[in-house]
């Protein structure tokens, strides 16, 4: 509800973060491809020029994998700071409206600390989200893909590998959430 409510009012820059983001990732799916090429060449001994081209392409896919992340950071930090603005524009107008019996209920560090810490928390979170967790989950996707259309065996062990990393994660995460309660309360 809060991503539709602070995200739909930008979904054209969404659409063109979610595009850079795909294409971000298949070229890093592709580059390893050229690399694989160019070592099956040299061991085949294949001549300068054809090389040279294969040098040049990845040359150029990297170059522009590398300008496709710098487009996708600032694309999420742009749309989390525009969405972000827009939360805490209304929160505030929220708090202003809300009787002075609660605010003198309330510390101004637990006031300050709501209104920028958990929205500046969030603006992390949106920025970072595209590209930590909804970034890696596609490339790990991708990199699954190409395992098992290379080794089928390979493929499925580090599957097996990657959902048992994926549960260990969660369960850490369960574990260090009480802590980062307690800590955010301690800060506020």
């Amino acid at each position: 509800k809060l991503l539709r409510r602070y995200l739909m009012p930008l979904r054209g820059q969404m659409v063109l973060l979610a595009a850079c983001l795909l294409t971000y990732i298949g070229m890093g799916l592709i580059a390893p491809q050229f690399l694989k090429r160019f070592i099956n060449e040299v061991v085949e001994g294949t001549g300068a020029q054809v090389l040279l081209g294969l040098a040049i392409t990845f040359g150029l896919v990297m170059l522009t994998h590398r300008a496709l992340e710098v487009a996708v950071r600032y694309l999420s930090g742009r749309v989390s700071w525009a969405a972000t603005n827009a939360l805490r524009e209304d929160f505030l107008q929220h708090c202003l409206s809300l009787s002075m019996a609660f605010h003198n209920g309330k510390t101004s560090g637990e006031m300050i600390e709501r209104v920028d810490g958990d929205i500046s928390d969030l603006r992390q979170f949106f920025s970072t989200f595209v590209m930590n967790l909804l970034g890696s989950a596609l490339l790990l996707l991708g990199i699954l893909a190409c395992l098992f259309m290379e080794h089928a065996v390979v493929g499925a062990l580090f599957a097996v590998f990657s959902v048992v990393t994926l549960f260990s994660c969660g369960y850490l995460r369960l574990r260090g959430v009480p802590a980062q309660v307690q800590t955010r309360e301690a800060s506020s």
